[in-house]
């Protein structure tokens, strides 16, 4: 019975902590953070963009 409770468990973990669950919050902050990089990082973009 132990073993069949731990998969009830693992199962309801693995869900909750799904990495496509866990992916679709972190896309809205990947994308802010690559939008970060270059203003964080202006010596690529400024020069392009200046010139």
């Amino acid at each position: 019975m132990a073993s069949k409770e731990f998969n009830g468990m693992n199962k309801s973990g693995m869900k909750r902590s799904s990495p496509t669950h866990s992916r679709s919050p972190h896309v809205p902050p990947t994308t802010t953070i690559i939008v970060l990089q270059p203003r964080q990082y202006p010596h690529r973009p400024a020069p392009k963009r200046c010139v």
